[in-house]
């Protein structure tokens, strides 16, 4: 079983990976995969609602 740091550590680089890939798609014009949104804490919906 991975230590609670490792798990620690996965937790938080997939956290950071999700908000770069999340903020390249939103700088690119696109919306986020769900999955990142979800990462962040961000109901897809409510994102969708709040973009122009």
């Amino acid at each position: 079983m991975p230590s609670k740091f490792i798990r620690s550590f996965h937790k938080t680089f997939a956290t950071l990976a999700a908000a770069a890939r999340a903020a390249s798609d939103v700088d690119n014009g696109r919306t986020p995969a769900n999955s990142d949104l979800k990462a962040l804490g961000i109901e897809p919906a409510a994102f969708r609602s709040i973009q122009r």
